[in-house]
């Protein structure tokens, strides 16, 4: 690396699939702090546990966004057993999540099983509560 190609203080690059942050932290990563001089590194790796439960809120809020909206729909067009099948899966994981949140334990592998379960669910009803992006977002950090 040239003299003109050092990283100033704070500065990103994204290399690979992570990135190299010249000071400061990284947040939401395992990877934490690096720092160094004269060609020196010193690396700290730990896992952010906040960071890794951040899905668990967004998951809280979406659910309880489309429970009211599959509640009230009384379209014609849709199936009454599909809808039933939603409600009653959208109740059943949020009182997983609100058992997950008050223990401060969540087996982001199982949520993730119910979250695709929950997608597929919701696949008929994608136009009552405008569609299932937000799972498939919530799906990527699980």
């Amino acid at each position: 690396m040239t003299r003109d190609e050092r990283a100033s203080y704070g500065q990103q690059y994204t290399v690979g699939t992570g990135n190299i942050i010249t000071g400061g932290t990284v947040i939401n990563s395992p990877m934490t702090n690096v720092g160094g001089r004269q060609n020196r590194a010193d690396v700290t790796n730990e896992l952010n546990t906040d960071g890794q439960q951040l899905w668990l809120p967004q998951l809280r809020d979406e659910l309880a966004r489309i429970r009211p909206l599959l509640e009230e729909d009384h379209d014609p067009a849709i199936s009454a057993d599909d809808r039933d099948d939603a409600i009653d899966a959208v109740r059943a994981l949020q009182t997983e999540v609100a058992g997950a949140q008050d223990s401060g334990e969540a087996d982001p592998k199982g949520f993730r099983w119910r979250v695709k379960a929950l997608i597929h669910i919701l696949e008929p009803l994608a136009s009552i509560i405008g569609g299932v992006a937000a799972f498939e977002a919530i799906l990527q950090n699980l």
